[in-house]
C-alpha cells in the first residue's frame, strides 16, 4: 500500500455538483463517503484566474474532484461502533445545510512514473 493510500485515514462526506441553473440555484448528486485527509489549515494556491487565492482547508482525496462540488468532514450513518461518535453528520438534501465546504480548485499531481496521482481539493 502506498503512502498515499494510507495517509487518507479520515472519512468525509462528498457532493458532486449535476447542473446550476439560470438563476444559480445548484443541483448535487446523492451524497456519498470517501475516505481523505483533511488538513485545516490556511494554503496558497492559484485559481483559474491565475489569481493567488487563500484556501480554509487542504484535502487529499483518492479520486478526481471538480470545483463547485462539495466536502464535509464526517460520515453518513452510524454503526454499532460509531454511536458515540461526534462527526455523525445528518445529510439534508442541500450540503451547505450540513455545513459543508465548496471545493474552489482541484489539483492532480503524478507520482515520478505517473502510476500514481496526488489529488489535492483546495476549499
Amino acid at each position: 500500500m502506498s503512502l498515499l493510500v494510507r495517509m487518507r485515514k479520515q472519512r468525509a462526506i462528498y457532493w458532486s455538483q449535476l447542473s446550476v441553473d439560470a438563476f444559480g440555484a445548484r443541483t448535487y448528486e446523492a451524497p456519498i463517503e470517501v475516505v481523505v485527509r483533511w488538513d485545516d489549515k490556511s494554503s496558497q494556491y492559484v485559481n483559474k484566474d491565475n489569481e493567488q487565492v487563500a484556501s480554509r482547508a487542504t484535502v487529499y482525496v483518492g479520486q478526481d474532484m471538480k470545483a463547485g462540488d462539495m466536502l464535509l468532514l464526517g460520515i453518513l450513518e452510524a454503526d454499532s461502533s460509531d454511536l458515540l461518535d461526534s462527526s455523525i453528520v445528518p445529510t439534508p438534501d442541500d450540503p451547505k445545510e450540513a455545513g459543508a465546504w465548496e471545493i474552489q480548485s482541484f489539483a492532480k499531481i503524478p507520482n515520478l512514473r505517473a502510476s500514481e496521482f496526488l489529488r489535492i481539493c483546495y476549499l
